[in-house]
């Protein structure tokens, strides 16, 4: 029960995520014209002389804000206005030695083996916070940190290393030369044949090759996304689908349920392949941890491992940003 429960309140959250995510526009630059002259009159009379690096426009929930970048009396500033020139937000990089002795103390205790790079101070909605970035003595871990002003931690957040996000830049291009390939794909006619009978009601399909001999579709079926594999003379080889967690046979959950508990369940997998039964590969997430496990039908676990480090957010997101 307590893992269902799990369950909906991911579901409810993610499609909470995706209607913020539809609501919210990408920022876009702008020029000094196209900002209302209540915003500029409200900029210039806090921000007299200020050197102006950018101005941008961003719709959120529905609501439209002007940002207006600057540097003024030697601070970085970015200062965020509604359309009538009432302020929104107000950005500002500071010393690191302007941080309240709380936030310090607080960063002191908790990460030993890290220097901070940057901090900046926000005033937004009558509240003020601090966020701080900071890396490890190697160079590997990063995190951004975001303090009340009471140095209460409201949010901890880790970030990828340049190392990590060049990998996945490559993997991205890798994907894109594999999507392109595709296209010049011919697949054999027993290929294509042996798919229709198995798949008649596909749609969306797109073909690629996992080897010299083994033939890949990318597909949707009831709803489902799935891949199945055929060898160069039309024998299926094995089948993907994801799934919900919903979806997943009752001696799983238990088992999910009885030994991972404190984990959250991420994505679900069913792997069917011609010559062995049906298993159910899970990733789960406890903070900072991935663990995916392979289950067959009857619950019981085929492997496990830890996979990578995640984005962490801190325990109490009750203060909003």
């Amino acid at each position: 029960m307590k893992l269902m429960n799990t369950f909906k309140i991911m579901i409810v959250v993610i499609l909470g995520f995706s209607i913020i995510a539809c609501e919210k526009e990408e920022e876009r630059t702008v020029t000094a014209e196209e900002v209302p002259q209540n915003v500029l009159k409200a900029f210039n009379e806090t921000y007299p002389g200020a050197t102006i690096k950018e101005y941008a426009e961003e719709t959120e929930d529905g609501q439209k804000f002007y940002e207006i970048s600057c540097e003024f009396e030697g601070r970085k500033i970015d200062a965020s206005y509604q359309p009538d020139g009432t302020v929104a937000a107000i950005e500002e990089v500071i010393a690191v030695e302007q941080l309240p002795e709380n936030i310090h103390q607080a960063i002191a205790k908790e990460f030993q083996q890290f220097s901070i790079q940057l901090a900046e101070k926000i005033e937004k909605e009558g509240k003020q916070f601090f966020e701080v970035k900071l890396l490890d003595t190697k160079g590997q871990k990063k995190y951004e940190l975001k303090f009340s002003d009471t140095g209460k931690l409201v949010k901890k957040e880790v970030k990828k290393s340049e190392e990590k996000e060049e990998a996945e830049e490559k993997a991205e291009e890798a994907e894109g030369e594999r999507e392109e390939t595709a296209m010049k794909i011919t697949v054999p006619e027993e290929v294509a044949a042996a798919f229709q009978t198995k798949f008649a009601a596909a749609t969306e399909i797109e073909w690629g090759k996992e080897s010299a001999t083994e033939f890949e579709a990318e597909f949707k079926l009831d709803g489902k996304k799935m891949s199945a594999n055929f060898d160069a003379t039309g024998k299926w080889l094995e089948t993907e689908a994801i799934l919900s967690a919903e979806e997943l046979p009752a001696p799983v959950l238990g088992t999910l349920t009885a030994q991972f508990g404190e984990y959250q369940v991420k994505k679900v997998e069913s792997l069917e392949k011609a010559s062995e039964p049906m298993t159910f590969e899970v990733k789960l997430e406890k903070g900072e941890t991935i663990l995916e496990v392979v289950l067959d039908a009857s619950g019981k676990v085929v492997k496990q491992k830890i996979k990578e480090e995640v984005k962490e957010k801190a325990p109490e997101d009750a203060e909003k940003e």
